[in-house]
């Protein structure tokens, strides 16, 4: 069992890497299922250019955070939007599920700041 000085240490430890992390990538990934049938969608999102990958500094995790958030936003609306063109869901669904994930989304950005 651990003792108070080696969970300490390690809180330290874990303080110093989160606040020097650096992300280059993002990936995020939404299924929506019905009765007709399944609409997947899987976006990537990289910050930086190729050419500069050996100097990229990256995002800082808070930063990593609120993007993946974005993204995340832009993922499930953009499944269920394909889900309703492809007769998964219906347009009140549709409308239902982008009101959610709206406001869900812009307080996850909001509160993690």
């Amino acid at each position: 069992m651990a003792n108070q000085e080696q969970i300490q240490k390690l809180k330290e430890k874990l303080a110093t890497i989160k606040s020097t992390i650096k992300v280059n990538q993002i990936t995020v990934s939404r299924i929506v299922k019905g009765r007709a049938g399944d609409t997947f969608i899987s976006m990537n999102a990289n910050y930086g250019s190729k050419e500069d990958s050996e100097n990229l500094e990256g995002l800082s995790l808070s930063d990593a955070k609120l993007a993946s958030y974005l993204l995340g936003m832009q993922v499930n609306v953009l499944a269920h939007e394909q889900a309703c063109a492809s007769g998964i869901i219906t347009q009140s669904q549709l409308d239902n599920a982008k009101q959610h994930l709206k406001a869900n989304f812009n307080k996850l950005m909001i509160d993690g700041e």
